[in-house]
């Protein structure tokens, strides 16, 4: 028994890869394999030389925290950018790999140098590659979250919206690494992340294929994982996107399923298994899966690359894509999942500095420029959180000491105050649907003895606004400022102090600064009225996303006389949905309710703004003629598009046929062939609508029938005569289905054995009208180092084609 030099893992005799981690072995007693499993000593004696070697090349400039995870080629590190006061990932190349293959370091920094060439949100950055003493590493941005393989393993099948979710963005993703001439070629639940603002992150370039350059894999090997390499990779012949499609599709299987299609228990058979064996349809495993869904799962599983989807997206679009009010929904899931990450013990004891900028929601900024408005985990006191006191936006404020202070919900704390409101008992618990709050104004400068009152939106998972979720305030420093429970500040001295709104689980915090009162010179005139009242106009609108709508405030003092000197302050509670600049012009962002707050002297107004999506202008079909035979099938795909021509991702197409006894057409655009006739297949979409023509053809005429049985015995004797021959030629005529690999096999036998004889006696034979097959007890008398005799049981698959039987298949 060998083992794998880098995981352990016992080798099977002849693999010339782990099946664990894929690393490189050769088991003919090179030192590339271990005789025995490295000890736990060896293998942390190891680990620790390696950390200490990278912090010390990293010193001054990173700091190296801990290990997140390894794997075959790497080891990566969660570490602090001191410089840029983030934290980053630094993947470091095993350096026993480079003993192994001496293009292994310029296959890792071509990983960095592939990931750090794509620019896109699914898409993990790369920040940069160094080498020094005998290391080879890279910088990239960290995720925090967990990979979708320990989702599965944990969560088993998953929600369909949830699998069109990740499929989605993954499939964005590898798209857009396709259009670049980049095949990643190594897809797996292991290399798609979930970060904790619920997105989707391809990782692991590492692989990856440029179409303008050779590619350096392992001399005379294959790469990939073999669970999810597609058949082409499998066979070592050229590879494309479709084999990423085909690595999506056993993704796609395996969440839906909650396993593989193909679980063989060594690297030959999974490989075997992806090359001939058709895997087992998904509605076995999951009755419940849409039919829509498994057929365009299924169809990205084919064996031949032409009869996959055209492109990923087009896959990406079978596979459907959840509705809008499911998407808030699966996002929060998503949040959930990524939240749980075995890593997030690693993060708490080593809490990177946040930026002091309030997070305004939305998809998550990059490492050095994210907040965190919610509190985190004192670490030091179980079950009590920190009002997480926020730097002033407009410069360093500098805080006291007694400025952060712990909250503790429903415990007055000495130094706090807490607000709740006066004529009701204090709320222990929110509603359960409360999932987000956004407070107004995003920070406050206030003058000693002037007051201001903060408004707070609370929304649930789906995004709706929940105008009722009771609400309760807190204040860090009660000496600075007072607060009232309906959220009315007053400030008390200088200083700067946090301002908390909670509703159930969910939290968010603002700054407020105070400053002593500015100096008045002397006057004898009558100091100015404040404003009692903002309206606006118009109070609600709609507004279609990339359009502006233009909002005007009034402002009165309170005999309702005009106020055209004061100014207003804009802001929006969700600027994911529209934004408004400093004039009121509300500009739609993406579908969707949001409230745009306009503020003077401390009054605010509000209008309720609906984005709504743009408008489809036109579909288009591909392809938009075809002629089937009865019974095949073929999938449409629609292109919607707007006024410009910009594509409309997401939108619901509803397909029909003109005449359902010549063809049929699914949810997703299937067509399937019925009957002889035209039809017309239709895909509409927001009023737009697109054909496409299809013709059936008559099956074709019946031949006469044909002695199955004896075209069989025919077929077998002259495969047994041609066995006899020892004449390759001679048997690939009679065996016309042969792959390479066994082709290559009886040439090895005929050039190693002599004398050479072959007895076969039928067992049995099962007939169809297009297939049969037949059980064969076959014997092989021949000579090589001596004289052999071997009796085998073969099963013979037959197909019936145009020309009459061929043999097809020899299990």
């Amino acid at each position: 028994m060998a083992f794998c030099p880098q995981c352990g893992t016992s080798v099977t005799a002849g693999s010339r890869y782990c099946a664990t981690c894929g690393t490189a072995v050769v088991d003919d007693g090179s030192p590339t394999v271990r005789a025995s499993r490295p000890s736990a000593e060896s293998i942390a004696v190891g680990e620790r030389r390696l950390l200490d070697t990278l912090r010390q090349l990293t010193l001054g400039e990173y700091e190296i925290l801990g290990e997140l995870g390894r794997g075959g080629m790497a080891v990566v590190f969660l570490a602090h950018d001191i410089g840029l006061d983030r934290r980053v990932a630094i993947k470091v190349m095993a350096p026993a790999l480079a003993l192994m293959d001496p293009e292994i370091q310029d296959r890792f920094k071509r990983e960095a140098r592939t990931a750090a060439a794509l620019s896109h949100p699914n898409i993990i950055p790369v920040y940069g590659v160094r080498e020094g003493r005998d290391l080879v590493y890279f910088i990239m941005k960290y995720v925090a979250g967990r990979s979708l393989e320990s989702v599965i393993k944990e969560a088993g099948p998953l929600p369909i919206p949830m699998v069109q979710t990740v499929l989605a963005q993954a499939g964005s993703a590898l798209g857009h690494a396709h259009r670049h001439g980049v095949v990643h070629r190594d897809v797996k639940p292991g290399n798609i992340m979930l970060d904790e603002d619920g997105w989707v992150v391809v990782t692991d370039f590492g692989i990856a294929k440029v179409a303008e350059q050779q590619a350096l894999t392992l001399t005379g090997g294959v790469v990939g994982t073999p669970a999810y390499m597609s058949p082409e990779q499998c066979a070592g012949q050229d590879i494309t996107g479709a084999a990423d499609q085909y690595a999506l599709g056993i993704v796609a299987y395996e969440m839906i399923a909650g396993r593989t299609p193909f679980v063989g228990g060594s690297m030959v058979k999974l490989m075997y298994d992806h090359c001939h064996e058709a895997p087992p349809p998904i509605v076995r495993l999951r009755p419940e899966c849409p039919p829509a869904v498994a057929d365009a799962v299924m169809r990205m599983l084919e064996k031949e690359p032409a009869k996959r989807f055209p492109g990923i997206e087009h896959a990406v679009a079978a596979v459907g894509s959840v509705s809008d009010s499911q998407s808030g929904i699966v996002r929060t899931q998503l949040v959930t999942l990524a939240k749980q990450s075995p890593a997030g013990e690693l993060i708490v004891r080593f809490q990177t500095p946040r930026s002091p900028v309030p997070r305004s929601g939305g998809r998550a900024a990059p490492d050095d420029a994210r907040t965190d408005a919610t509190p985190l985990p004192d670490v030091r006191a179980p079950g009590r959180r920190r009002l997480r006191l926020l730097l002033g936006a407009m410069g360093v404020i500098l805080l006291s000491a007694t400025g952060w202070m712990l909250l503790d919900r429903g415990t007055s704390q000495p130094g706090v105050a807490q607000a709740t409101p006066a004529d009701s008992e204090p709320a222990t618990v929110a509603p359960a649907e409360v999932t987000a709050l956004a407070i107004s104004p995003l920070a406050a400068v206030l003058e000693v003895g002037e007051a201001l009152e903060f408004t707070v939106t609370a929304s649930g998972a789906d995004g709706a606004i929940l105008p009722d979720a009771p609400i309760t305030w807190e204040i860090g420093d009660s000496t600075i400022a007072s607060i009232e429970s309906h959220g009315r500040v007053t400030a008390l001295a200088p200083g700067a102090t946090g301002v908390a709104a909670h509703a159930g689980f969910a939290s968010s915090s603002v700054v407020l600064t105070v400053r002593e009162p500015s100096p008045k010179a002397p006057s004898t005139a009558t100091e100015a009225p404040r404003a009692t009242s903002v309206r606006l106009d118009p109070a609600s609108g709609s507004v279609t996303a990339g359009a502006a709508l233009q909002l005007s405030a009034t402002v009165t003092d309170q005999r309702g006389r005009p106020m055209p000197d004061r100014s207003v302050r804009w802001s929006s509670t969700d600027p994911n949905v529209a934004t408004v600049s400093a004039d009121g012009r509300a500009r739609g962002v993406a579908e969707g309710r949001t409230t745009i707050v306009a503020e003077s002297d401390g009054v605010t107004a509000r209008a309720a703004i609906v984005v709504t999506a743009v408008p489809v202008a036109t579909v288009e079909i591909a392809p938009n003629r075809e002629t089937l035979a009865v019974g095949s099938s073929l999938q449409l795909v629609a292109g919607v598009r707007d006024a410009s021509g910009v594509a409309l991702e997401g939108r619901t197409v509803v397909w029909e046929s003109s005449d359902r006894s010549v063809a049929t057409v699914s949810a997703s655009g299937l067509v399937r062939a019925q009957g002889p006739g035209t039809a017309t297949i239709t895909g509409a979409s927001g009023g737009a609508s697109a054909v496409a023509h299809v013709t059936v053809s008559a099956p074709a005429p019946v031949a006469p029938p044909v002695d199955t049985r004896a075209e069989v015995e025919r077929l077998l004797e002259q495969f047994r005569l041609a066995i006899e021959s020892s004449d390759i030629e001679r048997l690939r005529q009679a065996y016309p289905g042969m792959t390479a690999a066994e082709e290559g096999s009886w040439q090895t036998f005929f050039a190693n054995a002599s004398d050479l004889s072959a007895t076969f006696r039928i067992l049995a034979i099962d007939t169809r009208p297009q297939a049969a097959s037949a059980t064969v007890e076959a014997t092989y008398v021949f000579r090589s180092d001596r004289q052999q005799r071997q009796t085998v049981t073969l099963t013979a698959s037959f197909e019936r084609g145009p020309d009459g039987w061929r043999l097809t298949a020899i299990h």
